[in-house]
């Protein structure tokens, strides 16, 4: 079976490190840019990051 990931942010690079065998595929021309948060970040979780809360 093939996969695809579809963005290589937090979440879809984790997957692809352990899946191993994936395709990934990201919109922006260099991976980790723009910098920005994932929305599965929980606001306590971020102090100390450079993010913005939701």
């Amino acid at each position: 079976m093939k996969i695809a990931v579809i963005g290589a942010g937090p979440a879809g690079l984790s997957f692809a490190s352990r899946y191993g065998d994936v395709d990934v595929y990201e919109e922006h021309g260099e991976v980790g840019l723009p910098r920005h948060c994932t929305s599965l970040s929980a606001p306590s979780r971020q102090r100390g990051w450079a993010c913005p809360s939701p």
